[in-house]
C-alpha cells in the first residue's frame, strides 16, 4: 500500500513539473516573439505567434499580434483582416501590453483593422472601423488627427479611383527580374545605368547593370565591391551614373554613404560628411542633374514632422554644405521619403504619408515656382498610387516615364521592376485608328479621295489621311478627343462620321465600322420640310410690337446659306440671304403690323434644301379707349376698394426683398407689357418719392386705373419679378460659386485643374454657376484642356456620375430632336452603364438624329440652373 502511494506521488510530481516546464517554454517563445514585434521584425515574429495560437486558439491578443504582422507582409496583407476582426470582438480598455497572460485585444485593434480594410481597398469598411475607434479611443494615448487623416485618405481613395491615371507597364527582362523580390530601382539621369536590390534567401544584395545597344547588361553584384557583406542599398545615381549614394543601417542608425565608379568597378563606400549623415536617421538621397545639389531625407532636430526632405550644395572642396529644410510646402507633419529631382530641376518627386493621401505613403510631385519656392504637392494618382505604401519611384524623361518596383501575379517573382509610360496632356496616348473606305460605284477608291480629321471643338483640321487606292484601307494615330471624320472625293457627297476617343476606348486600337461608303453626287437636291429639316425652331409663333426688333433663335447647319422670306397676306414683303457661320444663330425680325409668315430656306453644303417657317404677330399701339369702357379693358380685373396686393401671400415675398425699389422696378419693367410696361418705363422713382419695394407697389396700385393696367397685370409682373430676383441672388452667391470652384478643382486634372486653382471668379466677372462652366468651356482651347474634361465636371455636378440620373436630367431639359431621341432611349438595351458611355453614345448618334453635343451641353447647363446647388450640397460632394 505504501509502495502504491509513493508511486502515485512521484507521478503527480513529474506531471506537475512537466506542466510548469511547458508553460515556461511557451512564455519564452512569447517573449521572443514580442522582441521581434517590438523591433518591427514582423517576419520573424509571425511564425512564433502562429505557433502559440495553435496551443491557445481562443487567445485574441495573439490574433491581434498576428493580424499586425500580416498587415506588414507585402504578400499576405489580405489575410490580416480575419485575425483583426476576431480580435476586435474582445476589446479590453485595461489591456496589458507585453503580458503573456493577456488574452484580450487593445482598443487600437480597430485602428489596425481600418488599415487592413484600407490597404485591401475596402474603404467604406475602413471608415466604419476608424469611426468606431474614435468613439472609444483614449485621446491622451492615441493621435486623433492621425485617425481622421486615415478617414480622409479613404474618401480620397474613393475619388481618385474614379479618375485613374492612364499608364502602360513594361516588365524588364529576366536578366534583371528574378524569382525573388527585385526592389528599389535607381536609374541614372541619362537612363544608361541601373542599380537595384534583390532580396536573396539570406541577405539583400545590391546589383548594377548598364544599357547597351543590345539591352541591359547582366547585373553585377556590387555589395562586396562597396565594402559590405550584405544589406547595403543604392538610393541615388548621378546623371552620368558614375557616383552613387547608398543607405546602410549602422546599428539602428540610418546613414548615407558615397561611392564612385572607376575603371569598371565601384569603390568602397564611405560615409557622407557630418552635414548629411548625423546621429539621427538619414534614409534616402538623390543628385540633381549637375551633381551639385543633394536632396535627402532626415529626422534630425528641426524637422516639421518625422522624416523631412533637405537639400545641400556641394562645396568647392567636394564636401557637402549645411543642409536646408525644404519647408512646409513639401514637408508635412508626417514622413516624407524617396525624393528624386527631374532632369530639368523643375519638378521634385517624393513619397509622403501626408498631403492629399489615399493610404500609406503616396507619390507626389511639386513644381518649382519662379521665385525658387516649391508649389503645392500633387498626388500622382491611382493606380500609380495605391492604398498601400508607394515608395522608390524613379522618374525619367522629366516624368513621362519611370522605373518602379511592384508586385503582380503575372510577374516573374515577388516584386519586379517595370518601365512605366505615364500619359497626360503633355504626353498623350496615341490611339491607332483603322478603317476601310469604298465608293458607291466602285469597290476601290481613287487618288482624289481623302479623310480630313477635324477637331469638333475648334473646327481645326488635325490631319489629312489618304486611303490605299486599291484596298481603300486607311490608318492614323489620334489622341483623346472628339473629332469629325470628313470623307471627301470629287464627284461624291461629303460624308461626316463622328469619332469620340476617351479613356474607355480600346488602347490596342480602334477599328471603324466596315461599311464607310461615299455616295455619288445627285443631280436633284433632297428637300426636307418642317420637323424633318435641319432648321430647328424654339417656337412657331412670336408676338411683339410692330416696328420693334425681336430676336428669333435658330439652330442651323454651319456652312449653309439661309434665305429668309417675309410674307404678309401671301405677298412677299422682303427677302434676305446670309451665310451660316454658327450652329446657333439669332435672326433679327422687325414685325409688320398684323400677322406675317416668315419662311426659312436653308441650302446645306451638300446642296440639300431645308424649309421651315414661323409666324410673327405685330401688335399695333392702342389709339384710344372707349368712354364707357373701364380703364385697362373690359376683361381686366380691377382693384377692389380697400384691398392691396401687399395683403396677399405675394406681400410676404415682397417683405423678404432687401434694398431699395430700383431693383424691383428694373425687373418688373423687363417682365411686364402693355400699359404697365409703358408706365414703368417713364416712372421717376426719385421724383415720386418711392424708396422701398413696398412704396413702389402702393404707388402702382394708386395709379393703375388712370394708366390702363389691372391688378392682375401688376400681380403677374410682381410674382415673376420676385422669383427671378430670388434666383439671381441664389445663383450669384459668391460663397456658392467659390464652393463649386473648390469642388471642381478637386475633381479636375492637369491644366484644367491648374486653371481652376488660379481662377478668380470675381476678377473674371463670373456671377453664377452657369457662367463658371461657360468660362471653362471658352478657355479650353487656349489653356490646353478639352471640352470633354469640362463635360465630365458638369456631369458630376448634375448627375454625380450616375447614368440614369443624367438621362432623366437631360430628358427634363432637352428640346427638339434631342428630347425626341432621349424619350425613346433605353440605357440597358443600348448597353450603356455609365455617364461616359451615355455621352459617347449621344456623340455617335447625334448627327443622324438631328442634334449636336452643343444641344446636350445646353440641356446640362439648364439642368444646373434648375438644381441651384447650395453651398452645403457642394461641400458634401467635396468631403
Amino acid at each position: 500500500m505504501k509502495r502504491i502511494l509513493l508511486s502515485s506521488f512521484l507521478l503527480l510530481f513529474l506531471l506537475h513539473g512537466t506542466v510548469f516546464s511547458q508553460r515556461d517554454s511557451l512564455r519564452n517563445i512569447f517573449l521572443d516573439a514580442e522582441s521581434w514585434f517590438l523591433f518591427e521584425e514582423y517576419a520573424d515574429a509571425l511564425p512564433l505567434f502562429e505557433g502559440l495560437l495553435k496551443n491557445d486558439p481562443g487567445n485574441d491578443n495573439l490574433k491581434y499580434k498576428i493580424g499586425i504582422c500580416l498587415l506588414n507582409d507585402p504578400y499576405q496583407k489580405h489575410l490580416s483582416i480575419q485575425y483583426l476582426v476576431e480580435a476586435s470582438n474582445n476589446i479590453n480598455p485595461d489591456y496589458k501590453e507585453n503580458s503573456y497572460k493577456e488574452i484580450t485585444a487593445p482598443p487600437d485593434v480597430l485602428f489596425y483593422l481600418g488599415n487592413a480594410y484600407l490597404v485591401n481597398e475596402l474603404m467604406d469598411r475602413a471608415i466604419e472601423s476608424y469611426e468606431e475607434f474614435l468613439k472609444i479611443m483614449d485621446r491622451d494615448v492615441y493621435d486623433e488627427e492621425l485617425v481622421n487623416a486615415q478617414i480622409r485618405a479613404c474618401n480620397n481613395a474613393k475619388r481618385l479611383k474614379t479618375m485613374p491615371v492612364d499608364i502602360d507597364l513594361l516588365l524588364l527582362d529576366s536578366l534583371i527580374n528574378t524569382r525573388y523580390a527585385d526592389i528599389h530601382p535607381v536609374i541614372s539621369g541619362d537612363g544608361t545605368k541601373l542599380a537595384f536590390v534583390t532580396e536573396l534567401p539570406f541577405y539583400d544584395g545590391a546589383f548594377f547593370c548598364e544599357k547597351t545597344d543590345a539591352g541591359w547588361s547582366y547585373p553585377q553584384s556590387i555589395t562586396q565591391s562597396l565594402g559590405f557583406d550584405a544589406d547595403i542599398y543604392p538610393v541615388g545615381l548621378s546623371h552620368d551614373g558614375t557616383e552613387m549614394i547608398l543607405y546602410y543601417d549602422d546599428e539602428y542608425i540610418g546613414n548615407l554613404y558615397y561611392s564612385k565608379y572607376e575603371e569598371g568597378r565601384w569603390l568602397p563606400a564611405t560615409k557622407l560628411g557630418d552635414n548629411i549623415s548625423t546621429k539621427y536617421w538619414e534614409s534616402y538621397a538623390c543628385f540633381d542633374t549637375e551633381g551639385n545639389t543633394l536632396y535627402f531625407t532626415s529626422n534630425r532636430k528641426g524637422t516639421h514632422g518625422g522624416l523631412d526632405i533637405y537639400k545641400s550644395d556641394r562645396l568647392p572642396d567636394g564636401s557637402w554644405g549645411v543642409a536646408e529644410n525644404l519647408g512646409t510646402n513639401i514637408n508635412s507633419r508626417y514622413n516624407e521619403e524617396t525624393p528624386v529631382i527631374s532632369e530639368d530641376g523643375q519638378t521634385l518627386y517624393f513619397s509622403s504619408y501626408g498631403h492629399y493621401n489615399i493610404g500609406g505613403y503616396d507619390i507626389f510631385y511639386s513644381k518649382k515656382n519662379a521665385d525658387g519656392t516649391w508649389g503645392e504637392p500633387i498626388n500622382l494618382g491611382y493606380p500609380i498610387n495605391t492604398t498601400d505604401d508607394d515608395l522608390y519611384f524613379q522618374p525619367v524623361n522629366n516624368g513621362t516615364n519611370a522605373y518602379y518596383s511592384l508586385y503582380s501575379p503575372s510577374g516573374k517573382g515577388n516584386h519586379d521592376i517595370y518601365y512605366m509610360e505615364i500619359y497626360s496632356v503633355d504626353n498623350p496616348r496615341m490611339y491607332f485608328v483603322t478603317g476601310k473606305l469604298n465608293a458607291e460605284d466602285s469597290p476601290s477608291v481613287n487618288s482624289q479621295m481623302a479623310i480630313f480629321i477635324v477637331d469638333s471643338q475648334t473646327g481645326d483640321t488635325v490631319m489629312i489621311s489618304s486611303p490605299d487606292s486599291e484596298t481603300g484601307e486607311f490608318s492614323f494615330n489620334l489622341k483623346k478627343g472628339i473629332y469629325e471624320l470628313h470623307f471627301k472625293g470629287e464627284g461624291y457627297v461629303d460624308l461626316i462620321k463622328p469619332l469620340h476617343i476617351d479613356r474607355y476606348s480600346d488602347k490596342s486600337g480602334i477599328t471603324l465600322e466596315d461599311n464607310i461608303q461615299l455616295a455619288l453626287v445627285k443631280n436633284e437636291p433632297d428637300i426636307f420640310e418642317g420637323e424633318k429639316s435641319q432648321i430647328q425652331l424654339e417656337d412657331t409663333l412670336y408676338a411683339a410690337k410692330a416696328g420693334e426688333s425681336i430676336t428669333v433663335p435658330l439652330r442651323l447647319r454651319r456652312g449653309s446659306i439661309l434665305i429668309t422670306k417675309v410674307y404678309q397676306d401671301s405677298v412677299l414683303m422682303s427677302i434676305d440671304t446670309l451665310e451660316v457661320e454658327r450652329r446657333r444663330t439669332d435672326l433679327e425680325i422687325i414685325p409688320l403690323p398684323g400677322i406675317s409668315k416668315i419662311e426659312l430656306e436653308m441650302i446645306d453644303r451638300d446642296g440639300n434644301i431645308h424649309i421651315n417657317a414661323f409666324e410673327v404677330v405685330g401688335e399695333e399701339p392702342i389709339q384710344y379707349i372707349e368712354e364707357d369702357e373701364p380703364l385697362g379693358g373690359p376683361d381686366q380685373e380691377q382693384f377692389e376698394p380697400g384691398h392691396s396686393i401687399l395683403e396677399e401671400p405675394v406681400g410676404d415675398m415682397l417683405n423678404e426683398l432687401e434694398g431699395d425699389a430700383s431693383q424691383l422696378h428694373s425687373q418688373m419693367l423687363e417682365n411686364s407689357d402693355g400699359s404697365l410696361k409703358e408706365y414703368l418705363a417713364k416712372l421717376d422713382l426719385v421724383g415720386e418719392g418711392i424708396l422701398t419695394p413696398e412704396d413702389l407697389i402702393m404707388h402702382l396700385e394708386e395709379v393703375a386705373a388712370e394708366n390702363g393696367f389691372s391688378a392682375e397685370n401688376l400681380k403677374e409682373s410682381l410674382v415673376e419679378s420676385l422669383n427671378q430676383i430670388k434666383m439671381q441672388e441664389a445663383d450669384s452667391d459668391p460663397d456658392r460659386i467659390a464652393a463649386l470652384k473648390s469642388l471642381l478643382s478637386m475633381q479636375a486634372e492637369g491644366t484644367l485643374k491648374e486653371l481652376l486653382e488660379d481662377l478668380n471668379p470675381e476678377q473674371e466677372e463670373i456671377k453664377s454657376q452657369i457662367e463658371l462652366f461657360e468660362h471653362l468651356y471658352e478657355q479650353a482651347e487656349s489653356n490646353g484642356y478639352t471640352i470633354q474634361e469640362v463635360d465630365e465636371l458638369l456631369i458630376q455636378a448634375v448627375a454625380e456620375d450616375n447614368g440614369e440620373v443624367l438621362l432623366e436630367s437631360l430628358k427634363e431639359h432637352a428640346e427638339g430632336h434631342l428630347k425626341d431621341y432621349l424619350d425613346k432611349l433605353d440605357l440597358e438595351a443600348a448597353g450603356i452603364n455609365s455617364t461616359g458611355e451615355l455621352m459617347a453614345h449621344l456623340e455617335k448618334v447625334g448627327i443622324e438624329n438631328g442634334f449636336t453635343m452643343d444641344d446636350v451641353r445646353g440641356a446640362l447647363l439648364t439642368s444646373l440652373e434648375q438644381i441651384q446647388l447650395s453651398e452645403d450640397d457642394l461641400f458634401e460632394q467635396m468631403y
